[in-house]
């Protein structure tokens, strides 16, 4: 019982070690133009507030999120980009995280970010129309959504 009981209180520091870090490296590598409650701004910078979630939805959106330059070129090792990805979309976006959400992988996103979205405003237009269409029920949501508009710059 000792034993359990000790895993459990190890494991707990373990986790909030792990958010602490990925809040660390969001403030130092993230926060700068999304701002620290990942507002964004408007036009300029995306909102992932209430918002990064819908990406998940589909394996292109999923995929997406790791493309994005600023992702993609973060200088953190492949599993600090994983937990801070968690942590964020856990963190500002937990609602719009679909009923079967799995956390990135270190792996998965080692392979992701060999890849950098070239129009990453272009490709996130056609994603969450994609998402849209697949899921009527957030259509109208996403179609209203400043995000989804042209003019945003992706770091």
């Amino acid at each position: 019982m000792l034993a359990v009981l000790l895993v459990l209180l190890v494991s707990s520091g373990a986790a909030r070690a792990d958010d602490e870090l990925a809040h660390f490296n969001y403030a130092m590598n993230c926060q700068g133009c999304h701002l620290p409650d990942a507002s964004g701004a408007t036009d300029r910078v995306p909102n992932m507030n209430n918002f990064i979630g819908y990406f998940l939805r589909s394996a292109e959106g999923r995929a997406f999120v790791v493309h994005v330059p600023g992702v993609a070129a973060a200088p953190l090792p492949d599993d600090q980009l994983a937990d801070l990805l968690n942590w964020m979309l856990l963190t500002y976006s937990p609602d719009q995280l679909p009923d079967n959400y799995k956390p990135y992988t270190t792996a998965e996103v080692a392979s992701l970010r060999t890849e950098i979205e070239s129009d990453p405003a272009r490709t996130r237009i056609a994603i969450l129309h994609d998402i849209a269409q697949t899921t009527p029920s957030l259509a109208h949501e996403l179609a209203n959504a400043p995000e989804s508009a042209p003019g945003h710059n992706d770091h």
